[in-house]
């Protein structure tokens, strides 16, 4: 029997190993067959015979302890092939899905599926993984019964019994599926054994077979009603082969009396009609006026509007006039405070000219008394 898993690393992505620990890019066809049937990202449990190979597809069994970088928890998806012509491989595929189904052989397959820094971001001891070490229970060979599908929450154990009991099906195709994503009518068309879904409603087994003999029946029904109602629509014929007639000589459904033919005043269909007329003409008389006070009352609605966007106008005019003068205030601020500091400048420049020319002058004074002060000291 062949083991591959599905699992990722902390920060490498998901990717299926072989028991060389190779990555596989190109997956076996049966293996395309089952992963397409369900949603990989949830739980799911697929037995799919091809060619007489039995396989097991069981995806989304989540690890205890290994995250990813972005602190999301590691899924790990199994299939487990047997070989073709091993009918011992069927009761140990059928012992796992029951642990699958049971919840159990998540713990068990955690272990096996080890984080590593390497291409792949994980490596598997497939050892752990054979069926001698997994621990498989024992379980009955009874002919299988008819096809069936049903609510997933509700009869998960009930499929659980039936795996324990009965042998699988002996033809090629999906034999049991189960997800909680998939269609009844995906079910329906590959014709599973088993199929379990959240997506069916009835909480108790939907037979197949009872499913298609409904259908056959339904069709017979019409088909059968189709030919009584086309000869029930042919009239009715004496022994010799012509259509009867009453003794009068006419057909009975084209008789009537003189009395049906006569009509009173009231019957009259022009009176019949005269009150939807007489409506009629009023909703257009209506819709008339209507239409011509609407177009006369535009040049007024017009000329009432010219003169709104006329006050707008001058509104905006006048606000434009006071930013103008609040323009020319701070014009004229700002030519006062340049003349301002003109002066202000000027002024500086005299006083420094000032003590410039007091420097000069002042000098020889300040030498001379210096002198004499030495002088005098001396």
């Amino acid at each position: 029997m062949d083991t591959y898993v599905q699992s990722r690393g902390i920060s490498k992505d998901y990717c299926w190993l072989d028991q060389n620990q190779r990555k596989i890019s190109d997956l076996p066809e049966n293996f395309k067959r089952m992963l397409k049937m369900v949603d990989g990202d949830y739980f799911s449990l697929v037995i799919y015979r091809a060619n007489g190979q039995l396989s097991l597809l069981v995806t989304a069994l989540k690890s205890q302890n290994r995250i990813d970088n972005q602190t999301r928890k590691i899924c790990n998806s199994v299939v487990w092939a047997g070989w073709v012509g091993q009918d011992s491989d069927e009761a140990i595929l059928r012992s796992l899905a029951i642990q699958a189904l049971n919840g159990e052989l998540a713990a068990k397959v955690d272990p096996a599926v080890i984080s590593e820094n390497n291409a792949q971001g994980f490596t598997v001891n497939f050892d752990l993984l054979k069926p001698k070490n997994m621990g498989v229970v024992s379980v009955q060979n009874n002919p299988a019964d008819s096809e069936k599908i049903g609510n997933l929450s509700a009869l998960k154990d009930e499929l659980i019994g039936d795996l324990k009991k009965y042998a699988l099906p002996k033809h090629d195709g999906m034999l049991v599926v189960v997800g909680s994503t998939v269609s009844k009518s995906s079910l329906e068309e590959e014709r599973v054994w088993r199929g379990l879904s959240d997506q069916i409603s009835d909480d108790s087994w939907i037979d197949l077979a009872g499913e298609d003999d409904k259908s056959d029946n339904f069709r017979r029904q019409s088909s059968s009603s189709n030919r009584d109602t086309n000869i029930s629509s042919k009239p009715e014929k004496s022994k010799s082969g012509t259509a009867s007639t009453p003794s009068s000589g006419l057909p009975k459904s084209f008789s009537a009396s003189r009395r049906s033919d006569q009509r009173t005043p009231e019957d009259s269909p022009l009176k019949k009609w005269m009150p939807i007329i007489i409506a009629f003409v009023i909703g257009s008389l209506i819709g008339i006026v209507g239409h011509y006070l609407y177009h006369t009352n535009i040049p007024n609605r017009q000329r009432s509007q010219i003169e709104q966007n006329q006050k707008i106008i001058d509104g905006q005019q006048e606000t434009i006039d006071q930013n103008k003068g609040k323009i020319d205030q701070q014009n004229d601020t700002i030519a006062q405070n340049a003349e301002t500091i003109k002066n202000e400048e000027k002024l500086i420049k005299e006083m420094l000219d000032y003590l410039n020319e007091f420097t000069q002058k002042g000098s020889p004074l300040i030498k001379r008394v210096e002198e004499l002060v030495d002088k005098i000291q001396k």
